[in-house]
């Protein structure tokens, strides 16, 4: 009977480590995850983001990392990111990123301020979804807006 007791025990133990464990696994894995940011008007790549995130447990997680853009001339722009992830239900996850350079600005013959905010609207499954972005460009008072989808991706930069 002792021995039955003991195993039945065991198996409580086992049982209850198991869904901890699964409830402790639930949702975004930490890690470095890689997205392609396109235009909604079809006119390309926008950039690509590079982003760790590090979980904070109940659905709370932390990000940073660099978001790089071709630019025009032919280089290519590194610029970096910090922000926060939320699953904010069983079919969204969100995620706001700022990003914040010191440019030129031909007109101010000086380096000027430039803000970039980014805010996806991500299925948790796919880890893709439209994003919005809304920019303040060396220090003008002007906010430019756009967006376009942002696809997960496999990290090769």
């Amino acid at each position: 009977m002792k021995g039955l007791k003991a195993m039945a025990l065991l198996m409580v133990v086992l049982a209850g480590v198991l869904i901890l464990n699964t409830q402790a696994q639930a949702g975004i894995a930490p890690g470095t995850y890689c997205w392609q940011a396109d235009a909604h008007n079809g006119s390309g790549v926008l950039g690509y983001h590079r982003l760790s995130i590090k979980d904070f447990g109940n659905g709370h997680y932390s990000v940073a990392g660099t978001i790089t853009a071709p630019q025009t001339n032919g280089t290519v722009s590194v610029k970096l990111v910090n922000g926060a992830m939320e699953l904010t239900d069983a079919n969204t996850l969100e995620m706001g990123v700022s990003v914040t350079d010191a440019e030129y600005n031909t007109a101010l013959g000086a380096n000027a301020l430039t803000v970039v905010d980014f805010h996806y609207l991500l299925d948790p499954v796919t880890m893709s979804g439209p994003y919005y972005t809304s920019s303040n460009h060396n220090s003008v008072t002007a906010t430019k807006s756009y967006g376009g989808v942002a696809t997960l991706t496999t990290c090769t930069y």
